[in-house]
């Protein structure tokens, strides 16, 4: 019974890996074409999703970190809301995580 539920969890974060990807390659390909659309040089227009994208990642994992080693997680969470805020993908999850950890 152990080995079925360790595969279950092995197939389960290859999925997540693979929708993570795909994610990541399509935010990336849009928010790069935003930026050329915009007037970014071409050259330098890849800067854009990964300065967002690299936020949201730190970010989560920060809050993440903390929840693990219990610190304090609220100014982590303040730290995410402050970078990604404006990101319609991470609205979402910092919304849920800030309900969890209040900043009061």
């Amino acid at each position: 019974m152990q080995r079925i539920s360790h595969l279950i969890s092995l197939i389960s974060a290859l999925l997540v890996l693979f929708l993570a990807g795909s994610a990541f390659f399509l935010s990336s390909e849009s928010l790069r074409d935003l930026a050329v659309q915009i007037g970014v040089a071409e050259q330098i227009a890849w800067l854009y999703p990964a300065i967002i994208d690299g936020a949201i990642v730190v970010f989560s994992l920060s809050v993440l970190r903390a929840d693990r080693v219990s610190l304090g997680a609220g100014f982590c969470v303040h730290l995410a809301k402050c970078g990604v805020e404006h990101h319609p993908c991470a609205t979402g999850v910092i919304g849920s995580v800030s309900g969890r950890y209040s900043t009061n």
